[in-house]
């Protein structure tokens, strides 16, 4: 199971990787451009020097260094603090990864209500490919829960709150 969910980040990572490059400020994307030049310590001074303006998807390449340990030592758990961070932020890239990761309980505890909440504002996503893997993503949480407990989550008022970081 940990090896399958690997090779979901890895395709995420890239998926979204091709999606920021497309879409973002030039600043975003020459870090990309060092990330997939495998110039790793580059990406992560530049990446850096975004994150502290609060980019969002700094934050989230951030995540996805420390995810598969590029420049950082992989740490999952550090990981998903910085995609909580462009999550709250309203990233639908980072709260897709992030809900995969409560799903699976990957680096963080699996919890099926955060999993649901994240993916389902990831499916909220005006680009059709991230909302459409949000929704598969939905779907597989509702079958390993069936449809009762599924409801219970969908309806759960729970608040959403991770473990703080010093981010420094």
């Amino acid at each position: 199971m940990k090896i399958c969910f690997q090779i979901i980040l890895i395709f995420f990572s890239m998926f979204i990787l091709s999606k920021i490059a497309n879409s973002k400020s030039t600043d975003i994307q020459e870090g990309e451009k060092l990330y997939l030049e495998k110039k790793y310590n580059k990406a992560k001074i530049h990446f850096k020097k975004l994150v502290e303006t609060g980019n969002s998807d700094a934050e989230t390449m951030t995540g996805i260094m420390f995810l598969k340990g590029h420049g950082y030592k992989h740490d999952p758990i550090v990981a998903a603090i910085w995609f909580f961070k462009a999550s709250i932020q309203g990233n639908n890239n980072a709260q897709l990864i992030l809900g995969t990761q409560y799903l699976y309980g990957y680096g963080i505890k699996k919890d099926y209500v955060k999993a649901y909440k994240w993916l389902n504002l990831s499916s909220k996503s005006l680009d059709k490919k991230v909302s459409d893997q949000a929704i598969e993503f939905i779907k597989i949480l509702k079958n390993y829960v069936g449809n009762k407990k599924f409801l219970a989550i969908k309806n759960s008022n729970q608040n959403l709150k991770i473990k703080s970081y010093n981010f420094k």
